[in-house]
């Protein structure tokens, strides 16, 4: 009788709670990144973390509801922080996968000594990548003649 009225079963849609301030700040956030360029988004890192609860269910639960339905409030169920057993956190960006981590509660030593660590990292990573721009750069530099005026490109590093 549900099929004849255009009803199927469905995975139920999963969306994360936000309140109405988190929407609009998400909002304006885009809205202020609207007409950036893809050499912008290049320079972007995207990253996200999700909590896994060991034995959980996931993506198992089924509701009856017509196609049409997807986003109504009566079959969508709302993915809140908390009851977790750990975080899984991780980042990409426009041509690298970054690293995973997953997050344990941590002592105040081991959250030092990573801080510390991290600082080496990117440490080393900055003189990396500032030699390999100097690098790039001087290679185009050959191409381009000496008669040109205007200011002289700057290596620009953000953490």
């Amino acid at each position: 009788m549900l099929t004849e009225h255009g009803y199927g079963v469905f995975k139920r849609t999963v969306k994360p709670g936000l309140t109405e301030d988190a929407k609009k700040a998400r909002l304006a956030w885009c809205l202020e990144r609207k007409h950036w360029t893809l050499e912008d988004w290049k320079n972007v890192i995207f990253l996200d973390e999700t909590s896994v609860v060991l034995g959980g269910v996931r993506g198992k639960r089924r509701v009856w509801r017509k196609k049409e339905e997807t986003y109504y409030p009566h079959v969508v169920v709302r993915r809140w922080k908390g009851r977790k057993e750990f975080m899984w956190w991780s980042c990409f960006s426009w041509d690298h996968k970054g690293p995973y981590h997953i997050w344990e509660k941590e002592t105040a030593a081991e959250r030092k000594a990573m801080q510390a660590d991290l600082k080496r990292l990117n440490d080393t990573r900055f003189e990396l990548d500032k030699s390999k721009w100097e690098l790039e750069y001087a290679m185009s530099r050959i191409y381009i003649t000496r008669n040109q005026s205007g200011p002289c490109a700057q290596f620009k590093y953000t953490e």
